[in-house]
């Protein structure tokens, strides 16, 4: 069995399959000092990368915010609590949030995401260029709260069908505000890619 540690993650390898799980976790499971009786034995060299979280900061405003890449269209709250803590009533809400998601080709993505009224616990992925990503691949993680029930948790890709598609549509982007000041892709403005355009006459053929 092969080990690997990174910060507070161990991950096994067994029968060519990795298995992840956190430090405290394991030792609460087992009873026992991780560390002394599993020590790092993995002796390939493993490429670690720590992706950045591209979704935007949901504290701000909603037209503040970066939405070039996601956008909250609505949200709905089905479940609200309220309490009183002395001076002050405190509520807390949860609902479904309606998101949009935006890719390189223009597509639009629609999301419906169960949450709390503060954040829709998602996270944003793309690999780098560097370690040979693709701008329209798209890793969405969606972190589960076992206080709602309506909540699907799990990681999803988005992909392209054809695997010939090229990565972007423009060479050059235009940006223009809607009439709610959010920023959008200004397709009348935006300089297409001659890759772009020989892989759209290549499929009409």
């Amino acid at each position: 069995m092969s080990i690997y540690i990174y910060s507070s993650f161990y991950y096994f390898k067994i029968d060519s399959k990795w298995y992840l799980m956190r430090y405290y976790k394991m030792s609460k499971a087992l009873g026992i000092e991780i560390e002394k009786h599993y020590p790092a034995k993995e002796d390939q060299d493993i490429r670690m990368v720590e992706l950045l979280d591209m979704s935007p900061k949901y504290f701000i405003p909603p037209n503040e915010r970066d939405t070039q890449l996601i956008r909250e269209m609505e949200y709905e709250s089905t479940e609200y609590e309220e309490e009183n803590w002395g001076l002050i009533d405190v509520g807390y809400s949860a609902g479904w949030w309606y998101l949009e998601v935006y890719m390189p080709f223009g597509d639009v993505i629609k999301i419906k995401r169960f949450a709390s009224f503060r954040n829709p616990d998602l996270q944003l992925y793309k690999i780098p260029d560097a370690y040979n990503g693709r701008q329209d691949v798209l890793f969405i993680v969606q972190e589960p709260n076992p206080i709602h029930s309506f909540q699907r948790a799990g990681m999803y890709v988005i992909r392209p069908k054809d695997p010939e598609q090229p990565q972007r549509r423009y060479s050059l982007i235009a940006y223009k505000k809607d009439k709610e000041g959010y920023k959008l892709i200004d397709k009348e403005q935006s300089i297409e890619s001659d890759e772009y355009k020989a892989w759209v006459k290549k499929q009409k053929k």
